[in-house]
Formats: C-alpha cells, sequence, structure tokens
C-alpha cells in the first residue's frame, strides 16, 4: 500500500512534487515485482487544522490542491491499471463536506477514522 503527498501539498503549496514522487515510487515498485495497492488520500478539514500550524501551512489552500491531487490519483490509477483505495470515501458526507467528526486535527484520522480506513483497506483487499 502506497499512500502520501499531504507534506509534499502542505509545504509546497503544490501538487506537482506529490505527483512526481508517488508516480516513481509506483514505477519502482513494480519495477522491483512487486503489486502496488495506491490509497487514495483523506480530505483536509482546514477549519479544523491547529491555529499555530497556520503560520507555517495554508491548510485552505491545502485543501484545495488535495482535492485536486486526489483526482489526479484516481486517474492515475485508471490509467497505469495499479488498483487504488479510496479512503476519502468514508471521510466524506452526502454533501461532499469533510466528516470533522472522523478527524483528529483537521488532517489525521481519529480512532473511528482509523477504523473505517481498516474496513476500507481489508474491503478492498478481499474483494472479488
Amino acid at each position: 500500500l502506497v499512500m502520501g503527498g499531504g507534506n509534499d501539498i502542505f509545504f509546497s503549496g503544490t501538487a506537482d512534487q506529490a505527483k512526481a514522487n508517488i508516480a516513481a515510487i509506483c514505477y519502482q515498485l513494480e519495477a522491483e515485482g512487486l503489486s502496488v495497492l495506491l490509497g487514495i488520500p483523506l480530505p483536509i478539514d482546514w477549519t479544523g487544522t491547529p491555529e499555530n500550524w497556520a503560520s507555517f501551512v495554508d491548510f485552505r489552500r491545502a485543501a484545495v490542491e488535495m482535492q485536486s491531487y486526489s483526482a489526479w490519483l484516481r486517474q492515475y490509477t485508471q490509467s497505469t491499471g495499479i488498483p487504488g483505495v479510496d479512503f476519502s470515501v468514508d471521510f466524506l458526507d452526502s454533501a461532499g463536506q469533510v466528516r470533522r467528526e472522523l478527524l483528529v486535527d483537521g488532517i489525521h484520522p481519529n480512532q473511528e477514522g482509523h477504523r473505517k480506513m481498516a474496513e476500507r483497506l481489508k474491503a478492498s483487499l478481499f474483494a472479488g
């Protein structure tokens, strides 16, 4: 399971480096003969991030960039045939709003959020 990109987005402001990194990682793993499962990351609730973090990360912008990156990841899995696990699905309500009750700090999942991620991963691994 390969998943990541948040820190690239947080500290650069764009998903460009995250895209390059994730594609390189997938390519290298496949070149070694390993099966890759690509995780689509969680959405960001920028209103729930600690205030003191805002001095070095624009979380409002990062939330928009994370949506764009996640859309790119979905397209990447389709074009490469690499299976994906969309962890974000359980973290959005029917209106597409972030389910804040599943996050500790607007970014990281709490215990219930981790449980939902584990269930989604298990369903993906044992599907079919």
